[in-house]
């Protein structure tokens, strides 16, 4: 049933694996009412994985639909906290380090506006450098930068390619990427986030492949973080029959399984979802990257 089953989730990948796998590293703790399972995949684990190599945080927030503001901004601080872990040690102090922040998805369509609508709610500052340099120089924060390049088939053009230009013009230190993802299990759509330094290759959840989106390709490096909005209807069946301890075999189930990784199920109240993980993943960017300002 492998093949009915499709996840952007390293962690979930893992899971199904259901076996110790050599190179792979996942610890697991929960700090703050949330769970932290870190996923780190070396060279030899990617095929069986299938995932590249790199770090995977999952963070786990089930409450978030009851949640305040006080907690949005306490965890808020821990996310923030995950994505300077990630972007590992660096000389430069806050205020010289240029960041890219890309909003990636359809902002018309509601399971795949996170990216999008998280880009909304940030604050650029790097026009105030060139334009005011006392300011800008004042707040202590980092060089921000925006970018919604939206989809293919609006745009005409990749989004690999405009975020490859707007690098080479901007020159970051590092590009954030967000972008709504696809799981295999119901219990994380809408309460899960996903961060990893290895990339992203946007659609491939959904099995809309596009080009890669790491630091090869943009040429800086690249974490993303992503939050799982949409299930396939066949990795729905499969990941029930399996809980049932049952496997597919009549022809007929195979041919709706077939049938089925075209259709995509999100929560029905994915726009309050979609919302609420804008509001924390931007206020998480802009307390790592935008110090005081952020306040």
């Amino acid at each position: 049933m492998e093949k009915y089953v499709n996840s952007d989730l390293a962690v979930e990948n893992f899971e199904r694996l259901k076996t110790a796998v050599a190179g792979v590293e996942v610890t697991d703790e929960e700090a703050d009412g949330l769970r932290f399972q870190r996923v780190i995949v070396s060279p030899e684990a990617t095929e069986a994985l299938g995932k590249p190599t790199g770090t995977y945080v999952t963070v786990t927030l089930r409450s978030i639909r009851y949640a305040d503001a006080e907690k949005l901004d306490r965890w808020g601080d821990r996310l923030s906290e995950e994505i300077l872990s990630l972007c590992g040690e660096t000389e430069k102090p806050l205020k010289q380090r240029s960041i890219l922040a890309v909003g990636l998805g359809n902002q018309e369509l509601t399971a795949d506006a996170v990216g999008p609508q998280t880009a909304l709610r940030l604050t650029a500052t790097r026009h105030l450098k060139d334009l005011e340099p006392k300011l800008f120089s004042s707040f202590g924060c980092g060089s921000l930068s925006i970018l919604t390049p939206n989809v293919l088939g609006k745009t005409g053009i990749e989004a690999a390619e405009l975020i490859r230009a707007a690098a080479e013009r901007v020159k970051p230190d590092l590009i954030i990427l967000v972008d709504a993802l696809a799981a295999s299990s119901l219990e994380r759509l809408g309460t899960t986030v996903q961060l990893t330094d290895s990339g992203i290759v946007p659609g491939s959840g959904v099995g809309n492949h596009r080009s890669a989106l790491n630091r090869e390709t943009l040429g800086a490096p690249v974490i993303a973080i992503g939050v799982p909005t949409v299930v396939s209807s066949s990795t729905l069946v499969c990941d029930t029959l399996e809980r049932s301890g049952l496997t597919v075999t009549d022809p007929l189930l195979v041919s709706i399984l077939e049938n089925g990784k075209s259709f995509f199920v999100s929560p029905k109240d994915c726009d309050v979802l979609v919302e609420l993980f804008a509001e924390l993943l931007s206020g998480a960017i802009e307390r790592a990257f935008l110090g005081e300002l952020s306040l």
